[in-house]
C-alpha cells in the first residue's frame, strides 16, 4: 500500500484531496521502533508529527508519580501536532506497545506546507479542533462521572478506536491489561478488575489473555443495571 493510500485513513488528513496527500508524502519519513521506545517525553520540545503504520502507541502523563495513560493509538493514528503548531513543550508522552513502523514528519518541513497551503491548512484545523472537543469530553467525564462509569465508558471507546464488529460481537485487538485500562479510567486496578469481573458475569464482557470481546446486545439490554 502506497504512503498515499495510509495518509487517506488517518483522520487529521481526511479531509484533503489526493494532491494535497501526495504533497504531505513527499515530507514523511518511514521508521521502524521496538516495543517500549519513549519517542518523546512530557516537557520534550516538539519537533515531529508521527502517524502510525504499524503497531500501536500510548500516549500518557505522570501525574502525583503514577502513570496516567490518555489514549492508546493504533494504525492509522497520528499524534504530536500539537506541539508543532503551539511551539510549546509536549503535553504528554508518547511511547511504543509493540514493535511499530511510524511515518514521520519534522516540525519545519510541516510548518512550511502550512503556509505555503491555506487548503491544506484550513483542513487540518478543522480535524485538530474536533480533537479538541473531544478531549474536553473526556475530561469532564473524569471529573462528574463515578469510577465505574468511567470504566465502561473507557471499554466502549476501545470498541470504537480498535474494535472489529460481527452483529452484535465486538473485539478488541489492541494488547492492553486492566492496569492499562484502570490509566485510561483514572481509578486503581482493583475497582477496573471488580467492573471486568461484574460485566463477565452479566454475560457483558469476556477478558482473557488481554483481549476483550464485548456483547453489545446484552449491554444494551442491562445499561440500567451497570451505570
Amino acid at each position: 500500500m502506497s504512503i498515499t493510500s495510509h495518509l487517506k485513513k488517518v483522520s487529521l488528513f481526511e479531509k484533503l484531496s489526493t494532491e494535497e496527500l501526495q504533497q504531505i508524502e513527499k515530507i514523511a519519513m518511514k521508521s521502524g521502533y521496538t516495543a517500549n521506545k519513549v519517542l518523546f517525553n512530557e516537557g520534550d520540545k516538539g519537533d515531529f508529527l508521527y502517524i502510525i503504520l504499524i503497531g500501536s502507541v500510548k500516549i500518557y502523563s505522570i501525574v502525583k508519580g503514577k502513570e496516567k495513560i490518555i489514549t492508546i493509538l493504533k494504525k492509522g493514528d497520528s499524534f504530536g501536532e500539537l506541539a508543532l503548531i503551539d511551539d510549546q513543550p509536549r503535553s504528554a508522552t508518547a511511547e511504543t506497545l509493540e514493535d511499530s513502523v511510524l511515518l514521520c514528519i519534522s516540525k519545519q518541513s510541516f510548518m512550511k506546507l502550512m503556509q505555503e497551503n491555506f487548503n491544506v491548512t484550513q483542513k487540518v484545523l478543522m480535524q485538530l479542533s474536533a480533537r479538541l472537543r473531544k478531549t474536553n469530553e473526556h475530561v469532564t467525564d473524569l471529573v462528574f462521572n463515578d469510577a465505574k462509569t468511567n470504566v465502561i465508558k473507557a471499554l466502549i471507546q476501545l470498541s470504537i478506536d480498535h474494535g472489529k464488529r460481527l452483529n452484535d460481537i465486538v473485539e478488541i485487538h489492541v494488547k492492553i491489561s486492566t492496569k492499562d485500562i484502570s490509566k485510561m479510567a483514572g481509578i486503581s486496578p482493583e475497582v477496573v478488575d471488580y467492573v471486568i469481573k461484574d460485566l463477565e458475569n452479566k454475560n457483558v464482557l469476556s477478558y482473557y489473555q488481554q483481549k476483550i470481546i464485548l456483547n453489545l446486545h446484552h449491554l444494551n439490554s442491562r445499561r440500567g443495571e451497570l451505570i
